[in-house]
């Protein structure tokens, strides 16, 4: 049986692939999420789980909506998870809830799909998407094959990074992110119901024919930005931005204090997104070097600062600056973002220092 939870969509197209190729009945987890209801399901044949990422984790109402349901037969359960670029350390945390609710757990199988999260990241167009759907085709047809012979998907490498985005980053992108202070509803909402239709989490409420978000429902997946015929939804993150760079700060005192510690900096490819897009433009700055330091503050405002003294290369998202030389480069990308906030908080902490003296090595 193929169970899956969706959010925009892209979950839904791939459980919609296995279900067609290994002709398994496909059920949608949303209605039993939406009406707070736990699911009583039997397959004598092995569960495949899809679901999108969400911080590098299944998403946390899916894992509760496993933990709540009895799910009877075959005690093997694959996991696919659709996502914008990785998903990270997921697969341990799945391991983790499979062993609590007696599955036999047999992988997680990952697949890019088209970014939707459009409270936080670049959504690409209509043909972007396609190509990314295109490409997206070998690794679902792989899972599938695998699911057919039997196998367990192979498990995928994972890295100090992963580890670190599955955990304390994962921890930071609910807190401030998966919930719904990012959106905001303006004056020009019809009270449709639209939202209402495909939100899979009773986010969206029509009180006096307006909609309000409630945000004890709200996950910040953006479905409803999208289906609002008078483009009433609007993502509002730029507090939560702040936070998340102070948050930033803390973690990394968390992880340095009372420990001996060397910061090491790659500067290079320098592009406009964060590096989990993997749509990414080109660099908006020449490479720079590597910057090292015992001062983790004193290093991000050494690269920051030396990021900032380069010239803006030609063909990038920030060409067209009037003028180039007083312009900070990372705000011309994204002027929702300060990357001060992380330097002050970080000195505020007492992690570091932001004065440094820059020693070249050539």
């Amino acid at each position: 049986m193929i169970v899956y939870y969706t959010g925009t969509g892209n979950s839904r197209y791939v459980a919609q692939r296995f279900a067609a190729a290994l002709g398994d009945d496909l059920i949608t987890a949303n209605e039993y999420i939406k009406n707070d209801t736990p699911a009583g399901l039997h397959s004598d044949r092995p569960w495949v789980f899809v679901s999108p990422t969400y911080g590098w984790q299944i998403p946390h109402i899916f894992a509760d909506f496993l933990r709540r349901g009895r799910f009877t037969g075959s005690r093997k359960a694959y996991f696919v998870m659709t996502c914008g670029s990785e998903i990270g350390n997921a697969g341990s945390r799945i391991a983790a809830l499979c062993a609590d609710i007696g599955l036999d757990y047999q992988g997680v199988l990952q697949v890019v799909m088209p970014e939707n999260y459009v409270a936080m990241f670049y959504v690409p167009g209509a043909e972007e998407a396609a190509q990314i759907i295109a490409a997206a085709q070998p690794s679902i047809d792989g899972g599938i094959a695998c699911v057919q012979r039997g196998e367990a998907f192979p498990a995928p490498k994972v890295g100090l990074l992963d580890r670190f985005k599955t955990g304390p980053v994962n921890t930071v992108f609910y807190k401030w992110f998966v919930k719904s202070g990012p959106f905001t509803v303006s004056d020009a909402c019809i009270g449709c119901g639209k939202c209402i239709e495909n939100c899979a989490h009773n986010g969206p409420q029509i009180e006096n024919k307006k909609c309000r978000i409630d945000q004890n429902n709200c996950v910040g997946c953006g479905r409803c930005i999208a289906v609002c015929p008078k483009d009433a939804i609007h993502p509002t993150f730029q507090a939560s931005v702040r936070l998340l760079n102070c948050k930033i700060a803390e973690y990394a005192k968390a992880v340095l204090d009372g420990r001996p510690s060397y910061c090491i900096n790659i500067v290079r490819d320098v592009s406009p997104n964060c590096d989990c897009h993997p749509e990414n433009d080109v660099p908006i700055v020449p490479d720079v070097g590597m910057f090292a330091s015992a001062d983790p503050v004193a290093l991000d405002l050494a690269c920051a600062e030396a990021i900032n003294r380069q010239p803006v290369l030609p063909n990038s998202a920030i060409t067209d600056l009037k003028h180039e030389h007083d312009c900070d480069r990372f705000h011309a990308a994204h002027d929702n973002t300060h990357w001060q906030d992380l330097i002050e908080h970080g000195k505020k902490l007492g992690i570091g220092q932001d004065t440094y003296e820059l020693v070249t090595i050539r």
